[in-house]
């Protein structure tokens, strides 16, 4: 329930206008194969998004929840364990699954697990704390494209006007490394591994067919 005056801004990383920078920033990528690549990425999100954001709801989130703006102590069995969030200069009132994307998206860059694998691990733990609704595990896939494509062009643009920016420089090679890893994944089935994941029925409609016959058999 937490409001303020400043929470609802236009900023270039809220997912809710991804669309509009990824297409302003696209002169920016050099190579055209991978131009069009992005954009169609993007293109196949928001085709995806489009018909569930009225229902996506929305907070004040952190908007870069990604893991170089996580702080971890060690616990007991000299594990990581989070314990603290940093960079709180992307704030604003955006969707909530949104800011859980981000995370996920983050994790990409490591090559060692299978993204949907992590993506998983991650959206249960999220979900036993904020449970999902079904246009949210829908949309989330889309979502992580869309955070995809925003990261590619975001680098492309910043590269474009300060080339010797060697943070940048090195970003582009992380960022293309989690492009490649989403860009051909297929939603339909991000989201069945999701659903699985959390528990649900592998089609939402199941639900409210298996209470209907439930109750025709009690009747």
């Amino acid at each position: 329930d937490f409001e303020h005056p400043a929470a609802d801004h236009v900023l270039q990383w809220d997912l809710r206008f991804s669309r509009e920078v990824v297409t302003a920033f696209a002169p920016a990528v050099p190579d055209a194969a991978q131009r069009a690549d992005m954009l169609a990425l993007l293109d196949r999100a928001w085709a995806a998004i489009t018909p569930l954001s009225a229902a996506l709801r929305m907070q004040v989130v952190h908007a870069d929840l990604a893991h170089y703006n996580l702080v971890a102590r060690p616990d007991e069995a000299g594990r990581p364990f989070v314990c603290g969030v940093i960079d709180f200069g992307d704030v604003t009132k955006s969707w909530v699954v949104a800011d859980l994307a981000t995370a996920i998206t983050s994790l990409f860059e490591r090559e060692d697990h299978d993204v949907l694998e992590q993506a998983c691990a991650v959206a249960l733990g999220f979900h036993k704390n904020f449970p999902l609704l079904d246009e949210e595990i829908a949309a989330l896939w889309p979502l992580i494209a869309a955070r995809t494509a925003l990261l590619v062009a975001c680098v492309e643009h910043q590269i474009h006007i300060d080339p010797h920016n060697m943070y940048n420089v090195e970003e582009r090679s992380v960022n293309m490394t989690i492009f490649r890893r989403v860009k051909d994944v297929p939603f339909a089935l991000a989201e069945a591994a999701f659903r699985a994941a959390l528990g649900r029925p592998p089609v939402p409609a199941l639900a409210s067919v298996a209470a209907s016959l439930a109750a025709t058999a009690a009747a």
